[in-house]
């Protein structure tokens, strides 16, 4: 399930959210911003959000990058690069350094400044309706409050896929048959295959198949 910020639901103060991150931000990551100044040595962001990976709502946080003309595409050698961008322009961008005690923060539009995992994302200009989902999610739950991290959870389709679970226990690197339980009274039995969950639902949607 794709859910906002877990900081938006918790007491953060502004200060320590900053803090954390100018701390956890890599050089590689992706961020989101908004034009808001254009020079003739590049043009300056708002940043909105992070994208892939660390996913923040940083868009209070008052976080300006400066994205140098030297890291924008040109699509010619005589081009100005800065001709194709203009203010409130919504930018895909891969941080190029990030200075954690002047708290600076430069980016680029060239894809070599990717992660080598994430190279498949473009870089440059996006339409509103491509800004990651948590964002959109975290702009929702701000303006309505009655909005709480259980109730968008439970209204997320894969919250109730019952395969959730495997794929929970896949991803932590669980084994639910060694040992089957975490239970210290269960631990040292092991059961028949056709006595676990995914076995029996199996044979219960068979029956009421037959049923109907």
């Amino acid at each position: 399930a794709v859910m906002p910020p877990l900081e938006i639901f918790m007491e953060v103060s502004y200060e320590e959210r900053r803090a954390m991150l100018y701390r956890d931000l890599e050089r590689g990551d992706v961020v989101i911003g908004r034009i808001n100044n254009i020079r003739e040595y590049g043009f300056f962001l708002t940043l909105l959000c992070t994208e892939v990976g660390l996913k923040r709502d940083i868009e209070d946080l008052e976080l300006s990058a400066l994205c140098h003309i030297k890291e924008i595409p040109s699509t010619g050698s005589h081009d100005d690069p800065l001709s194709y961008y203009q203010t409130g322009d919504i930018i895909r961008a891969a941080v190029k350094d990030i200075d954690r005690y002047q708290e600076k923060i430069t980016v680029s539009l060239h894809q070599a400044s990717l992660s080598p995992s994430l190279e498949h994302i473009k870089l440059g200009v996006v339409a509103s309706e491509e800004l990651p989902k948590h964002y959109s999610l975290s702009l929702r739950a701000a303006v309505d409050g009655s909005q709480t991290y259980e109730s968008i959870l439970r209204g997320c389709h894969g919250y109730h896929n019952p395969s959730v679970v495997d794929y929970l226990l896949e991803k932590a690197g669980i084994s639910d048959t060694h040992p089957p339980s975490v239970m210290r009274g269960l631990q040292s039995k092991f059961f028949k295959e056709e006595d676990f969950a995914s076995v029996i639902r199996k044979k219960q949607s068979a029956s009421w198949a037959l049923k109907w």
